[in-house]
């Protein structure tokens, strides 16, 4: 990531437009950014929206839609319903992080819920980041977008 940092930033110089605010690079989409042989997704110009430029779409997805998303994006080799607990500290700040609450014992509850025993709320979540990435893109599309439980039993996008 630091050489692309780097490439952009002299890109931005060489055009002048380093000091437009929209270019402007962040801790936070340098993290998002997700490269994969298939697909790239970027974050788009306003909160909450994923650009995806090989369908030349904006995805916009709400901030626990956006912590399930960019931890599946973290976690390429999937991660089982189960194991959501042993990584609630990485869902909690990245929740923190999308979240527009200041009230961290309210956003600490969110991800205790996110985790509990139903996963009512994992699984409520995972089906309209799907249905957001189907009517954006259609089905044939969307295929390579979402978050969905493979044979090993383990949720993980397919890219």
């Amino acid at each position: 990531m630091h050489i692309k940092t780097i490439h952009i930033t002299k890109q931005l110089q060489a055009c002048n437009h380093f000091e437009l605010p929209i270019l402007r690079i962040t801790f936070v989409s340098l993290m998002t950014i997700h490269m994969s042989s298939k697909r790239q997704i970027i974050p788009g110009p306003h909160p909450g929206e994923f650009h995806l430029p090989d369908d030349n779409t904006l995805v916009y997805l709400n901030p626990m839609e956006r912590t399930l998303y960019q931890f599946f994006l973290n976690h390429p080799e999937g991660i089982q319903t189960d194991a959501l607990t042993t990584h609630w500290q990485e869902l909690y700040h990245l929740y923190a992080h999308e979240s527009v609450f200041d009230n961290k014992g309210l956003m600490l509850n969110t991800i205790q819920n996110l985790c509990g025993e139903s996963k009512t709320i994992f699984y409520t979540n995972i089906s309209r980041i799907k249905h957001k990435f189907i009517n954006a893109l259609g089905p044939r599309q969307a295929k390579h977008h979402i978050i969905i439980r493979h044979p090993d039993g383990r949720y993980r996008i397919k890219m």
